[in-house]
């Protein structure tokens, strides 16, 4: 009977404690902006290389409009490093692609997420003898794992991109 007692006393403290858990906020300086260089290759080169490695990424296009330059993807899972800062603000390991905010409420500052999520946006445009290559990653919203099968839920949006994601992807473009 006591540790049935003392097993719901845990399970419960437990439980309060996920609903006080909250994101901290992220203290470094990360890109506001898409990632944007030129190349002197000509833009149907670069459209098709873009589309070679947005296949390879395996991410699904929700629009792709060749003659704007544009190219948008689903909302997709982002299975690629993450990290988080440390008490400065500072990355813990600068080659990530993502940075997530730690947690305040919880015995554990990091954590690990179900699933974290984004919008990949790619433009291209010719101009002069250049073509510009514009990355954007957006969007990112972080889910937790869901127990017992449960579906997983929203946890927090204020995940933001180092700005590695979008330089990798236009070096494989240009």
């Amino acid at each position: 009977m006591k540790k049935l007692l003392l097993s719901a006393l845990v399970a419960l403290a437990l439980s309060g404690c996920s609903a006080n858990v909250r994101p901290n906020a992220l203290r470094g300086q990360y890109p506001d902006k898409p990632y944007v260089v030129s190349t002197p290759k000509g833009y149907d080169e670069v459209w098709d290389r873009l589309l070679d490695v947005m296949a390879v990424q395996r991410f699904p296009i929700k629009l792709i409009d060749r003659e704007n330059g544009i190219l948008v993807t689903e909302r997709s899972p982002l299975t690629f490093e993450y990290t988080f800062e440390d008490k400065k603000g500072v990355l813990l390991d600068p080659y990530a692609y993502l940075v997530l905010p730690t947690a305040s409420g919880s015995a554990f500052s990091q954590y690990f997420p179900g699933t974290v999520t984004g919008v990949v946006t790619v433009r291209i445009k010719a101009i002069g003898n250049q073509t510009y290559i514009n990355a954007n990653l957006s969007s990112i919203q972080i889910y937790d794992t869901g127990l017992n099968n449960e579906q997983e839920r929203l946890l927090w949006t204020n995940a933001r991109s180092t700005g590695n994601f979008e330089k990798f992807i236009v070096d494989e473009i240009k």
